[in-house]
Order: C-alpha cells, then structure tokens, then sequence
C-alpha cells in the first residue's frame, strides 16, 4: 500500500504546513454548520501542497459525506450538470452536510469550454458546501467562478515540514534513516508532500531524479532577473509551455520590466532573431535550429540588460492569444465565406479577403439573393451586414433559428411555380424592357404629347384590322396527293 494512501490525513490538524489556510478552511466549515451559506471555495496551489488532501480531511473532521469528481471522471458539461445539479440541492443521510469537490477544475474548463458554465450554474445555486481546486487560479479558464467563490491560497510546504512528516512515517514503518537522508529527500521533494512520501518509500535519494515542471511566471521572472545562460536554461527544460506560446510569454513582458531604451531594443533583437530561427524550423523541417532560438529567446534576452531590476514587476498574459481567442468566430465566419465564395469570384482562398468589401456590397443591395446564392447562413449574412443575427433575422422575415440558411419554402400548389428571386441588375434591366416592374406612367403623359397620341391611334387601328396571330389556325403543309402534280414549287 502507498504511503499516501496509508498516513493520508484524518483532520486538519494531521497536515504539513499551510497552517493559516488551514483554519480559514475550518472557519468556513463552521459557517455552514451554523446554516449559512459563504459560497463556494476555490482552493488553488502547486501540486503536492495538500489540496485534494485538506478536503478529505475536511469532510472526516465535520462528519460531512463527500462528493467528488476528480479528473478520472466524465467531467463534460452534461455530466457535471447530471451528477452535481441534484446532489447541490438536496443534504445526505440523516440530514448531515454533503461536501462537493470538484479536482482540477482548471484542467476540466480546458477539456470541455462549456463545464466553467456548469459548474457556475451550480454555484450560484448550491444548498450544500462545494469547493473547487486548481492548480492555477487565474487562469483564463476559470475566470467566470474565480468571482464568485471565496480563494485560499496553499504554498509549498517547506523543508522542516516536510522533514517532520518523513520522521513520523519512519518511525511508524521501523525505517533506519540518518537526519542527512530525510533531509535530501524533504529537499529534493520541493514543496511537494506527496513526492517526498514516494521517495521515502522508493529510498529514492538522487537530487536530480525529478525534473518539476515550473510555473509560467516563475519561468519569465527568471529569465528576465537572470544573469547568465546558465539560469536560463533550466527554466526553459522545465517549462511545459510550447515553444512558440513561451516567447510570446517572454515578449508580452519585456517592456514591464526593462526600462532602458537601449536594453529593449537588444532585447526584442534577441527575440526577432529566435523568430527568425523558427522560420528557418518551418521551412526546412530542419530542428536543429530549435536550441538556437531556445538560446536566443532566454539567455540573450536575458543578458540583453546592464543589471537585474530590484522592482516588483506585474507579468501579464500575452495579448496576442487574448485578442486571436478574442476574434476566433470572426476568423471562421470569414474562413467558411471563403470556401462558398471563392469560386464564384474567381480567386484563391487566400486571396478572397480583398473581394470581401465587394460581397458585403452585394449583401447590402440584396440580402435575401446572397443568401440564397451563395449558401449562407443566416450568421455569415449578418457579418456581411455588420449587424446581429436578430436583426438580420427580422430583415429577411425568417424564424428564431441562429445558424439555419433559408427557411423551407411552404408546399406548393401543383403546377404552381416556384418565385424567382430577382437581382438589382435584373430589375434594371426588366425596367428597360418594359416588363411588369416598370412603373406606370402618369394619366396625364399622353395628352402632353400630342405626337405621341396620334402614334398610338394609328397603331390601335392597325391593330383592329389585323387579326392576332395568337388567333389563326396553322394548317400543316401536306404532300399532294398519288396521280397529280402539285401546284407548289419547291424551286
């Protein structure tokens, strides 16, 4: 049995470090007890810290039954909305509290877009305590229930708590260990309990045995405070960023903490190079250039300043993903405007952005015919427009469908025919032909040109002398008959 499972906590007490979270974690279990409602609590911090831990002591502690949902199961939005959407609403047995706990909600919003709205819907009605863990509590994922739930913070355990625990458990287990020993294994674990519990049991005592993987602001502060390529380049190893999504990272916030002219202009030239580096990647498929824009991108950025900054810097998220995810539907609505359109206007896909004006052109002029000529919905349509799909719906007297193309016609009479649906250009033309569209001259036109009325007289009694020739009886020719010679010449 694994020493996690077998010495895992039973109160809150029988936890390492973090003791202040701790009671602010029980003084909101006491807040349920006495029947009231806080919210929920949004428990974040580095793995190993004790999160998942500290909620099943929680609920041991209180006598609460406990409700989890961790990352082995089905976390899609329907299932989360199945499961916790009842078990929100009603108390366990014998009326005794029902404790939540969602696992990792970061990694579910990242899985399935719709559960961060799920699980809001659920904590904005929740009759029962719910606390949701993550490792990372402002990420993008979680923004929508990062405001409505009460965060505690847990930080790395540090080493002489770590060291406590490991001589606990060597003394329950009859384990011969010197000092030294628990100490590199309580070093080596980083803050983190649960790998040290395993070292302990594997007497795992190489110092470079686990490579941890490194937050993303751990990771830009030490390149930007760093001094050498030496600090760089273990922060780059451990990074589980990608490539390219890390030097927009580095990018974003180089102007927040260098100050001299001269040290960002070296500083994007470092970054300018790397790109450059990774063009070459692309389009040679040649990935030996990748370590000299690992290089160029760390260690040159970083030795790009005089000194290291003493000041607090705030880091921030690359606004070039914020604004890509921003416009994402914008891209694919132009995107499926280009696969429809391209071919009637004769261009490539890549091109078709420059006849883009020109279709919204046409739609203005007539929306029902660009819709029905090209195969839009009713979305495409309203882009085309620049106004909502509301709108646009209401313009063209169609239903409350969002992305349906053109309603179905109604059932026909037999024989009926099908409406035309009729262009401007067709109108203007129709127009000069004199068809049904042209509108009706005034009463009074004849009679203020009397040319005019002497033609159309004229051409009335011609028109009575003359028989229709809608009207005469076409008799076929036929051969003349045996014996006598005809009277046509066939010349």
């Amino acid at each position: 049995m694994l020493f996690t499972q077998k010495y895992s906590p039973l109160s809150l007490g029988e936890l390492a470090g973090n003791e202040e979270a701790f009671s602010k974690m029980r003084r909101w279990a006491y807040t349920w007890e006495k029947s009231q409602h806080p919210g929920p609590l949004l428990l974040h911090g580095p793995c190993g810290s004790g999160k998942t831990s500290s909620v099943h002591a929680l609920a041991r502690e209180f006598g609460w039954e406990l409700l989890e949902l961790n990352s082995t199961a089905d976390r899609s939005s329907a299932s989360i909305g199945a499961l916790l959407g009842p078990a929100s609403l009603s108390s366990g047995l014998f009326g005794a509290k029902k404790l939540l706990l969602i696992d990792d909600a970061d990694f579910a919003a990242a899985e399935d877009r719709g559960a961060v709205s799920a699980l809001a819907k659920i904590a904005g009605a929740c009759q029962q305590p719910l606390i949701i863990t993550a490792t990372d509590a402002y990420s993008k994922n979680l923004s929508l229930l990062r405001g409505m739930c009460e965060k505690i913070e847990l930080k790395k355990v540090n080493v002489h708590a770590t060291l406590s625990l490991l001589k606990r458990v060597c003394a329950a287990e009859r384990i011969q260990l010197d000092d030294a020993q628990l100490h590199l294994l309580a070093q080596n674990s980083q803050g983190d309990v649960r790998a040290a519990l395993n070292d302990l049991q594997a007497r795992n005592f190489s110092p470079n045995s686990r490579e941890r993987e490194r937050n993303v602001f751990e990771t830009v502060r030490g390149i930007l405070k760093g001094t050498s390529y030496s600090d760089c380049r273990p922060l780059l190893m451990s990074c589980g960023l990608p490539h390219d999504t890390l030097k927009l990272w580095i990018a974003e916030n180089v102007p927040v903490e260098y100050e001299k002219p001269a040290e960002l202009a070296a500083a994007f030239s470092m970054l300018s190079r790397a790109d450059i580096f990774d063009g070459r990647i692309s389009n040679r498929q040649y990935w030996g250039f990748l370590r000299y824009s690992t290089a160029l991108m760390g260690a040159g950025v970083a030795l790009s300043k005089q000194s290291p900054y003493g000041k607090f810097a705030s880091y921030s998220y690359p606004s070039f993903i914020r604004v890509m995810g921003a416009t994402k539907e914008k891209r694919a609505i132009k995107k499926s405007l280009a696969r429809k359109a391209s071919s009637a206007f004769h261009c490539p896909l890549w091109a078709f952005s420059e006849y883009l004006p020109l279709l919204s052109k046409l739609a203005h002029l007539d929306p029902q015919g660009t819709l029905a000529a090209y195969s839009l919905e009713i979305a495409e349509l309203a882009f085309l427009l620049g106004t909502t799909v509301e709108k646009t719906q209401k313009l063209l007297g169609l239903g409350s469908g969002k992305n349906k193309a053109v309603e179905k016609e109604p059932a026909q009479k037999h024989g009926a025919k099908k409406p035309k649906i009729v262009l401007p250009a067709e109108k203007a033309s129709a127009t000069t032909r004199g068809s049904p569209l042209q509108k009706t001259p005034p009463a009074n036109a004849a009679a203020a040109d009397p040319a005019h009325t002497k033609e159309n007289a004229a051409a009335g009694k011609r028109a009575k002398s003359e028989p229709a020739s809608s009207n005469r009886r076409k008799i076929p020719l036929q051969p003349p008959p045996t014996g006598r010679q005809s009277t046509l010449d066939f010349g």
